[in-house]
């Protein structure tokens, strides 16, 4: 009679899962935050990719992920975050900085017009990439 299920929280359980539940939210809502400012991130990365394209400049610049890191690591330690994590994340922003930049060069540029590309084939493992490919560069696909 007195016995507990084993799914019913133990005494003073469900005020805890109130309390959690209430923090969850509140990191809910910081990652909503943090996804917002990825993708404002993004935005100013393709006006820099279209600045490189224009001035025929590379994708990649060494030094300043190197000063980025540095720099980045510098203020977590201030706010004392672990230096492995920052630099994880930080890699993996400017990975996905350069494949945003390679995606906006891929692009055609003003002067190109788009063409009709046939493929063969288009429906194995290659020609699907092919035709993803010639898509992503504005161009009309017969498969």
């Amino acid at each position: 009679m007195g016995e507990k299920s084993e799914h019913e929280p133990p005494e003073g359980g469900a005020e805890a899962e109130r309390q959690i539940a209430t923090l969850r939210g509140r990191i809910d809502a910081l990652d909503e935050e943090i996804l917002a400012l990825v993708a404002r991130r993004l935005d100013v990365v393709d006006d820099i990719a279209l600045v490189k394209r224009e001035a025929g400049l590379p994708i990649r610049d060494a030094q300043r992920e190197r000063t980025l890191l540095e720099s980045r690591e510098g203020s977590a330690r201030k706010l004392q975050l672990p230096d492995d994590l920052v630099e994880s994340l930080f890699r993996l922003l400017m990975w996905a900085s350069r494949d945003r930049q390679a995606q906006q060069s891929a692009r055609l540029s003003a002067e190109t017009s788009p063409r009709t590309v046939a493929i063969i084939g288009a429906h194995g493992g290659m020609g699907r990439r092919l035709k993803k490919m010639f898509e992503d560069l504005g161009h009309r696909v017969l498969a």
